[in-house]
């Protein structure tokens, strides 16, 4: 049965429903992978980040309380040797920095400051770590506040508590920079009261400097990893959500096909209902009209139907009305339309079929009607059906109009001993 402009409409617009959901997924897939992978990324730079910081106050605190022993003791006092010199700062506040012994050794005193110097010079050797104190006013010039560490003072006397930042492109190697304030202590007065320090104050702050180009170089291995990643999977996802997609759109289409089919299809005998045929109809009516080319109808309706319900049950009944439905489809030509319009009553519509050839098809369908018994269980009945055929004409104006004029052929065909076809347009 050809298609109709609507059932043709819907079949596109239900595809390009289906084109938008496709889309829409795809766009999802790739839109959700990318905020994991994105988010993988700045979680694992964030690990680095805490990583780093809590590196950096575990050697402020080695730091921290190394400074605060050297106080609590004085200083240290060491040997003199080649590279350890006495302290010129220390004079200048006042303390004794050298000392000779009994035996003839010279000592000179280690203050936290100059403690703190060279333990850094050792783990910078190590592990490229390097620590220092400095101060907004230092006793020596080498401990003054550089524009990063001046900035960290400035925050310190506003009551923040710590301060970092990375160095990637100022310096190379790249560096991660952490410092915390030190707060003047009794132990501290010692060297310091000269400066006009009391106990609380805050005299200058402990620096760490860490080379992060190892693990600049670990955050892109992850990023060229998780890049990886993210292709590996939208390609994987992609593919499955294609493969699901065309499956559900094949499942779609059989199911709407199936949808369309019930929608026009007569639930009991299986040709075009009621509703379908009548749209068609319509659609030949509007082109008979366009182009001037002859329609013709043949109502239908099974004689005597009632007796058959009455005396044999509705299920004979139905068996009937499928048998003889069978044989009035197969009667009609291919692009004929043949649908139950009633209870057994049935319309066959002929394009292109004048009122001679009309009334040919009518007597064809009644024949092969009753060309033999239908047979149902241990029942066999001889039904006949009468027809009536109408070939549009002026007077038709609406579809209406031409059924109704098929209706009044049928109803002489039914008073003239039923059996039979008539014809609205004979003469």
């Amino acid at each position: 049965m050809p298609k109709t402009t609507q059932e043709t409409g819907g079949r596109s617009g239900r595809a390009a429903g289906m084109n938008r959901f496709r889309v829409q997924t795809i766009a999802f897939i790739i839109l959700y992978t990318l905020i994991v992978y994105v988010a993988l990324f700045y979680q694992a730079q964030r690990l680095l980040n805490d990583s780093l910081r809590a590196q950096a106050e575990s050697y402020y605190k080695l730091v921290y309380h190394t400074r605060e022993w050297n106080a609590n003791h004085g200083g240290v006092w060491v040997f003199k040797a080649e590279g350890i010199d006495t302290n010129p700062y220390l004079e200048e506040l006042g303390v004794s920095a050298d000392l000779k012994t009994d035996s003839g050794a010279e000592l000179t005193l280690r203050n936290p400051a100059a403690m703190i110097d060279g333990i850094s010079d050792l783990t910078q050797q190590a592990s490229g770590v390097t620590f220092r104190m400095t101060s907004d006013k230092p006793i020596n010039p080498a401990n003054a506040p550089d524009a990063w560490e001046r900035e960290g003072l400035a925050r310190f006397s506003k009551g923040e508590t710590d301060f970092a930042e990375h160095f990637e492109r100022d310096l190379h190697p790249p560096v991660y920079r952490y410092m915390q304030p030190l707060s003047v202590e009794e132990s501290c007065l010692v060297c310091h009261a000269v400066q006009g320090y009391m106990v609380g104050d805050i005299r200058g702050a402990i620096v760490i400097t860490i080379p992060i180009d190892g693990m600049l170089d670990q955050l892109r291995n992850i990023r060229t990893l998780l890049f990886g990643l993210a292709i590996a999977t939208l390609a994987i996802s992609l593919t499955a959500a294609q493969y699901a997609l065309n499956r559900l759109e094949g499942r779609v289409k059989n199911a709407n096909a199936r949808l369309a089919r019930i929608a026009v299809t007569d639930d009991l005998t299986g040709v075009a209902n009621r509703r379908a045929t009548y749209a068609r109809l319509s659609d030949e009516f509007a082109r008979s009209k366009r182009t001037q080319q002859p329609l013709s109808v043949v109502l239908l309706d099974i004689d005597y139907f009632k007796r058959v319900n009455d005396s044999y049950g509705h299920g004979v009944g139905d068996s009937v009305l499928k048998e003889t439905s069978h044989r009035m489809q197969n009667t009609v030509r291919e692009y004929d339309v043949f649908g139950r319009v009633g209870g057994e009553e049935f319309l066959a519509i002929a394009p292109d079929t004048n009122a001679e050839d009309a009334l040919r098809l009518a007597e064809r369908l009644v024949r092969n009607v009753r060309v033999e018994p239908v047979i149902v269980g241990d029942v066999a009945l001889f039904v006949t059906a009468s027809a009536g055929s109408a070939t549009m004409g002026v007077e038709d104006e609406r579809p209406d109009d031409l059924i109704a004029r098929a209706d009044v052929a049928l109803y002489n065909a039914k008073r003239l001993g039923r059996d039979r076809a008539a014809s609205a347009d004979e003469t």
